[in-house]
């Protein structure tokens, strides 16, 4: 890994993520909002998951890859209204 600093990557993030309006694919806003962080390098690969925790919520997990840094998503989406919620990411 090159020297990133996956501290200020990830306090970025969360500030993005935050002020991002709600839309349709959060992953796809994840990716991007990675992408717009030059140290990062270029996209690499997605690998999901998913576990029903009930009827009603289903929790996804996500790894975007990238050249230097991965991030690892989870996410737990309310079938009934189709909205879905970061429930933490890391970086590594």
């Amino acid at each position: 890994m090159n020297s990133l600093n996956i501290r200020q990557i990830k306090l970025d993030l969360t500030v993005a993520l935050l002020n991002q309006p709600h839309s349709g694919n959060l992953v796809q806003t994840v990716k991007d909002l990675m992408m717009s962080f030059h140290d990062v390098g270029s996209f690499a690969g997605l690998f999901e998951s998913s576990n029903e925790l009930d009827r009603d919520h289903i929790q996804n997990s996500y790894a975007l890859q990238f050249e230097n840094v991965t991030v690892d998503l989870n996410t737990v989406s309310i079938r009934s209204t189709n909205h879905t919620i970061v429930n933490g990411f890391s970086l590594r």
